[in-house]
């Protein structure tokens, strides 16, 4: 299916709930300039796959625009479009087909282009802009690039606040298509047709421990990095990590002694405690020198990793959005270089 087919469906099906925009606008919802209005609000459609019974019910006492449309003959163009129905007529209404909801990715995409190219924004000014993102993002990264990120900012965007939230990659997808956050910093292999992904860095792993406690020698031996107990920093519930997994392989396994769900508290408890951690290079370093603590190469091989940024396509064209993805890349840069 071409891009073309893709915009004209996406612009038949949006031309179906124009009409009522100004008769039923969503409760709360912002005000907007008509046009954007309408393909703000088609988005929403879209996005909740409202394709059947739901939007039949909703629009067709509104207009004759929705009723042409819903009796037969803009639909049967759409339908002679792709060569396919996208409505069946069942027990309980009218159902959106398998290849229709198919297609409601790509429209969603296409739909969001059309909502970023009516409410763009002037060009972004961020001496003066004032403006509020939303970040979600893991203590390892908040620690890494956020110290150097607000430091700019207050340098070169000081109308620009920021609100950080801990996300995983379980949850992170949701909240980006929600709207519950502007942007994601992690590690992610995983994502649909409206997300957008842009690599930062990569990095490696890298022990730490207090060499006062646990007289080892550099670099640490497997023996000696298996015969004391570990810290694991992990959100699943299980004691598993990608260490396990190594260890699975070479058949061994490890003591855990602690796991948390942040990296935060980890170099407190390894100061105290004759314990090891196995943990982003970057941050152990960083760890390393706050808390005069020792660092070693794992004794196993351990895969990279790449910290990205990710975002849904709905900002992709949008100025300010465009400026804080530069701005993270660039601190990213020079943190990881």
């Amino acid at each position: 299916m071409s891009k073309r087919s893709v915009l004209t469906f996406a612009l038949v099906m949006a031309a179906g709930v124009f009409a009522p925009i100004y008769a039923q606008e969503p409760a709360g919802a912002t005000a907007f300039p008509p046009d954007a209005k309408m393909v703000r609000w088609s988005a929403q459609q879209a996005e909740a796959d409202e394709l059947g019974a739901g939007m039949i019910e909703r629009f067709a006492g509104f207009s004759p625009v929705v009723a042409e449309l819903l009796a037969g003959a803009r639909f049967r163009a759409v339908d002679t479009l792709f060569d396919d129905e996208l409505l069946t007529r069942g027990a309980d209404g009218m159902r959106p087909t398998p290849r229709a909801l198919a297609l409601a990715g790509p429209v969603h995409v296409t739909l969001a282009q059309i909502q970023a190219a009516v409410l763009q924004r002037e060009d972004f000014d961020p001496k003066t802009a004032e403006r509020v993102f939303r970040i979600g993002l893991a203590d390892s990264i908040e620690v890494a690039i956020v110290p150097d990120l607000l430091a700019r900012l207050r340098h070169e965007a000081p109308g620009v606040s920021l609100r950080l939230r801990s996300i995983n990659r379980l949850t992170i997808l949701d909240e980006l298509d929600t709207g519950g956050l502007d942007l994601g910093i992690g590690v992610f292999d995983h994502g649909q047709i409206q997300h957008k992904r842009r690599p930062l860095y990569t990095d490696s792993f890298l022990c730490l421990f207090n060499a006062a406690l646990l007289n080892f020698p550099q670099p640490i031996s497997l023996d000696d990095y298996l015969s004391v107990p570990h810290v694991l920093t992990s959100l699943s519930a299980d004691a598993h990590g990608a260490v396990d997994e190594a260890l699975a392989k070479l058949k061994l396994e490890r003591t855990i002694a602690l796991t948390t769900p942040g990296f935060l508290a980890v170099p407190f408890v390894v100061s105290r405690a004759p314990l090891i951690t196995t943990m982003p290079h970057g941050l152990a370093r960083y760890f390393a020198d706050a808390f005069g603590l020792a660092t070693s190469p794992p004794p196993i091989d351990l895969p990279g990793f790449t910290v990205s940024l990710l975002w849904h396509a709905s900002f992709d064209q949008d100025p300010g959005h465009v400026w804080l993805r530069q701005t993270v890349s660039q601190v990213a840069a020079e943190v990881a270089s």
